[in-house]
């Protein structure tokens, strides 16, 4: 029995090895962090898709999962985060990702009649604006503190 789960283990490594071998060393690291932190829950670094496109949706959810597991920010309970373009069904699907970054403050707040636009493709600038403000939110900075930024 125990030379069976030996030789299944070692076929699991090698299949992981060559999963692997497409990917750099540093997408590797990447996405084993990411999904040892539970910032992402895909199970596989091909289903994380680490060169596709990032939707504005499944930012939400990483970003919120990066803001809780790494940086302990505490979502707060408050009203006022549902925008009309987002089911709940949908939401649920990303585990409330979309309401609790706009509960936390991270992502578009006053959005353009009520859209949070889910599957747009995230820019660089937005993706940096929304990783900032979970930094300072954790660091208790607030937008005054970063004058002129």
């Amino acid at each position: 029995m125990k030379k069976i789960l030996a030789i299944f283990s070692t076929m699991a490594v090698c299949v992981n090895m060559f999963a692997y071998a497409e990917y750099s060393d540093e997408l590797v690291q990447a996405y084993n962090y990411a999904y040892w932190s539970r910032i992402t829950t895909m199970d596989t670094i091909e289903k994380a898709d680490m060169e596709g496109k990032l939707t504005r949706i499944a930012m939400s959810k990483m970003i919120t999962n990066y803001a809780i597991n790494i940086l302990w920010l505490n979502v707060p309970n408050i009203d006022g985060c549902n925008f009309s373009d987002v089911s709940s069904a949908l939401n649920s699907d990303y585990d409330n990702g979309v309401t609790n970054a706009c509960k936390l403050g991270l992502m578009w707040q006053n959005m353009p009649n009520n859209k949070f636009r889910p599957y747009d493709t995230v820019t660089r600038a937005e993706f940096g604006t929304t990783l900032s403000r979970a930094i300072h939110k954790a660091l208790w900075t607030t937008l005054a503190d970063w004058a002129p930024y």
